[in-house]
């Protein structure tokens, strides 16, 4: 039994055997960089919290090994051959080859990172899940971290249909991430936090290509730079709830689709258009919102509804400077201002009576009006 200690390191340059004996035979905390050959056999090897694989050279075998989920595979020595050992559940998985010039499949074998998922240099060429005939779902614990490179859900010689789940935050600084680069599928789920500060979201092929936000707390978008090209359809389904503040959703030439049940936050000026250009969402694709989702208005500067706005299951008004609505809204639960003179809150673009319509329940039914500076309160049937 061998017991590496945390902060030592082994450098294998040759063959190095583990012998299998009672418990486990290789149980690592510091660093293993290999170069040569680790034969496993019937062993037991085990990374602990902490470790780090290091796997410098050009294809060869990651070993099979129990991986804590702090522990990290980091794959350097890549060119132009896949390594063998991708079939196993990893702690983090990390990608940084800075001489590799070739597209590397990974054969659908890489299907579990129970830690984070990073690609931070493919050089010249690229990592993809799959090349042809990839139907499977790659489960990431952790985030999704891409510094630089490029990464191919599905790749560019078949049609592939991937499931991509994002347990963590979903992070672009560099690179590109192409969703489908040949026919099929590819379906991104990202539960936590989606930001964008450089770096491409793209597909360059015909395949079907979603990116869901479907988390369980309220998740937040950001996109400081970076561009988001071609098809790629976006949604938040029901019960998740997206906070997208100042940035916008543009580039893409899909949908978007806000599902009854889902909510969205926007702090920008122009609020939620069905409008290409205009305000949060800016993909050129059809533009659902639901009149069951759930909405809320939180900028610091006076806002505009915008005509996505038409129905509400709830809506929130959490900005002092104002929200001019841009038509009628219906809402079926609750309108909730965080200022105090509420109704002063919303106005009117136009000469026409702007409302908002509670029915939060059979007895109870209320019309705001605004006009100029009047407001009336009345106990009315919605219209």
């Amino acid at each position: 039994m061998y017991n590496g200690e945390a902060g030592g390191q082994v450098t294998v340059s040759s063959t190095w055997t583990i012998a299998d004996g009672a418990g486990d035979d290789l149980t690592v905390n510091g660093t293993v960089a290999n170069s040569g050959t680790i034969n496993v056999g019937a062993s037991t090897v085990l990374f602990g919290s902490g470790s780090i694989y290091q796997h410098a050279q050009n294809g060869g075998t990651i070993p099979t090994a129990t991986w804590a989920n702090t522990s990290t595979c980091l794959i350097t020595g890549i060119t132009t051959t896949v390594p063998g050992g991708l079939g196993q559940g990893f702690g983090n998985f990390t990608w940084n080859c800075s001489g590799q010039t070739g597209a590397i499949s990974f054969a659908a074998a890489l299907l579990t990172i129970n830690g984070d998922f990073t690609v931070a240099n493919t050089n010249s060429g690229s990592i993809r899940l799959s090349n042809s005939g990839g139907n499977a779902t790659l489960a990431v614990g952790g985030n999704y971290i891409q510094s630089g490179g490029n990464f191919y859900i599905g790749g560019t010689t078949g049609s592939n249909t991937w499931i991509m789940n994002v347990n963590g935050n979903y992070s672009l600084s560099n690179g590109t991430f192409d969703m489908n680069g040949g026919g099929g599928s590819s379906t991104l789920n990202v539960k936590g936090n989606f930001t964008m500060s450089n770096g491409t979201v793209t597909e360059s092929s015909n395949g079907t290509c979603n990116i869901n936000f479907n988390g369980s707390t309220i998740q937040t978008y950001s996109k400081s730079g970076g561009t988001i090209a071609n098809t790629i359809n976006f949604a938040i389904p029901s019960a998740s709830v997206v906070d997208f503040g100042t940035s916008v959703l543009d580039g893409s030439i899909g949908t978007f689709n806000l599902n009854a049940g889902a909510g969205i936050l926007t702090a920008h000026v122009q609020g939620l258009s069905t409008t290409a250009s205009t305000g949060t969402i800016r993909v050129t694709g059809t533009k659902t919102y639901s009149s069951g989702a759930n909405y809320t208005y939180n900028g610091a500067s006076a806002q505009v509804a915008g005509n996505g706005l038409a129905g509400a299951l709830n809506l929130t008004i959490n900005n002092s400077s104002g929200v001019t609505l841009s038509n009628g809204v219906t809402v079926a639960g609750s309108f909730k201002s965080h200022k105090r003179d509420t109704y002063n809150n919303l106005s009117q673009s136009s000469f026409s009576y702007k409302y908002i319509c509670i029915s939060n329940n059979r007895s109870l039914f209320f019309q705001l009006y605004k006009r100029s500076s009047e407001m009336d309160l009345a106990s009315k049937p919605c219209k």
